[in-house]
Order: C-alpha cells, then structure tokens, then sequence
C-alpha cells in the first residue's frame, strides 16, 4: 500500500512482537511506514482515510468486534466507505 502513494501513512498494529520486529525491518521500511505492538480491541485509532483489517475479527468477541468496526467508521476520514 505504501507504493501506491508518495503521500500515504501506513501505520500496522499487532499483538504479536516477533512480527513487528520482522516487519520493522523491513528492506523497504521508511518515515511513512510504522509499526506497534498493541491489542487492537483497546487501541484507540487516529482518523484516516482507510482502514485495513486482516487475520483479527475472529481473534475478538462480537462485542470487541463491533467496538472496532464502530470506531473504524466514526475514525473515517472521508465518505465512501468499502468492506468486503
């Protein structure tokens, strides 16, 4: 996603600290990449223009779920809105 633009903040999150190490340092890590390790069901999410969850709705109970996704949507910078 960071190839896409000259412009775009990539900012990932995950619980696990061995993949934000990997990830970290990554060949093409750079000041517009990031990486955290957080619990993303008491994370509190900076406004954006999108939102990218893989591999986590499972790991969380329905009400974490929708706790996420609502803040997702109130965080959206924007107005089209994708999910898939």
């Amino acid at each position: 996603l960071m190839f896409t633009g000259d412009r775009r903040i990539i900012k990932g999150i995950d619980h696990d600290h061995e993949k934000i190490i990997l990830a970290s340092n990554c060949f093409s890590a750079n000041d517009r990449i990031s990486f955290e390790v957080a619990d993303v069901a008491d994370y509190a999410l900076a406004p954006s223009h999108g939102f990218l969850i893989s591999d986590v709705l499972h790991y969380l109970s329905p009400d974490q779920q929708r706790s996420l996704l609502d803040q997702m949507e109130e965080r959206r910078v924007g107005k089209e809105c994708r999910s898939r």
